[in-house]
């Protein structure tokens, strides 16, 4: 607030006074004028304002708020030394938000629910606050909390004087938490729902408008960037910025460990490992076999201790008898399986 204190002296000290003629003293004439050149104040505090007239009278008020005065010219009287307080400024405003906020050049940012507290102050009293928000609706009260479409507020304040004062915010609700994006590095070619062990994760965290200020698990760090390895079979991330927001993501994927499933089928039906498979001289059989993970290698068998041989599509039993059959298969991971059945031709 801009204030000018007055001491009431001798016209010749009187800035107000400088352009009077010298043979047209001025000085503060005491009475009791009309409400309309003089205006009563708690604490004594002036309206300096010249009055509609233009004949250079001033409004004003003792600071003890006691006696009314005013200044005029052409009337000489006795000098006065009660001291005066001229107000021409609106009052001061200031403008707080219930939790966090990061004020830039050009906007304040606030979180979800966040609400305004008002403070205005002015020594001869406030007479009206209102808002004005996004420069169309006018009130007498802010939401609480504030629209999250909100973008501007005006607080207009004007005191017991008729002084008027204006405060501007730009204003950004932020109710959203922060960015996470996992990327699996190394996932097996031909089947992305697999990894290599151990994962090897690139894991971005980054928030738009503020800081991130926490993130979970404990592992992670606050860099915006970084690559982890992870042991386990899935991840959840989670973070919070500097506004109370949050926000969460989670990968998941699967270790190879184990090596290829292989059956045999026969006449409609298909035999697991250790099963027995009943036939007739001069029936064949076909063999399957699936790697879920890294896709199959190798696949080798052998019967009756027989040497090792690729392993066919299907397989003919020219001749009765008992026969057991190993199957070896690896998958490109290196992963090993052993299936074994037990035939019997007739």
């Amino acid at each position: 607030m801009h204030v000018m204190r007055l001491l009431l002296i001798p016209w010749f000290l009187l800035p107000a006074l400088a352009e009077a003629e010298a043979n047209d003293r001025a000085s503060l004439h005491l009475g009791d004028p009309p409400a309309a050149e003089a205006v009563v104040v708690d604490g004594g505090v002036v309206n300096a304002a010249q009055t509609d007239s233009g004949d250079g009278r001033w409004r004003v008020v003792r600071t003890d708020g006691q006696l009314h005065w005013y200044l005029e010219r052409g009337h000489a009287s006795s000098a006065s030394t009660a001291p005066l307080v001229l107000d021409f400024d609106g009052p001061a405003i200031q403008l707080t938000w219930s939790g966090a906020a990061q004020r830039l050049t050009d906007k304040t940012i606030v979180g979800p629910q966040t609400k305004a507290m008002t403070e205005v102050n002015d020594g001869s009293g406030v007479a009206q606050v209102r808002y004005v928000m996004d420069r169309d609706v006018t009130v007498s009260q802010l939401p609480s909390p504030l629209p999250a479409d909100l973008s501007r507020i005006d607080v207009v304040a004007t005191d017991r004087l008729g002084n008027s004062a204006r405060k501007t915010v730009s204003l950004l609700i932020d109710d959203e938490g922060p960015n996470i994006n996992i990327e699996l590095l190394n996932r097996l070619g031909n089947n992305p729902a697999f990894s290599h062990f151990p994962a090897q994760l690139r894991i971005a965290i980054d928030d738009e408008h503020v800081d991130v200020v926490a993130v979970e698990p404990d592992v992670l760090n606050l860099a915006k960037t970084q690559d982890v390895r992870w042991n386990e079979q899935g991840i959840a991330i989670s973070a919070v910025d500097a506004l109370g927001n949050t926000s969460s993501e989670q990968q998941q994927w699967r270790y190879d460990t184990q090596g290829p499933v292989a059956t045999i089928e026969f006449d409609g039906a298909a035999y697991s490992h250790r099963e027995t498979v009943h036939l007739k001289r001069g029936d064949s059989v076909t063999f399957s076999v699936t790697d879920e993970g890294a896709g199959l290698e190798q696949a080798r068998y052998r019967y009756n201790r027989r040497s090792l041989r690729e392993l066919p599509e299907s397989l003919l039993f020219a001749d009765r008898g008992a026969y057991v059959i190993r199957a070896f298969l690896v998958d490109k991971l290196g992963n090993e399986s052993q299936q074994q059945w037990r035939v019997i031709a007739k």
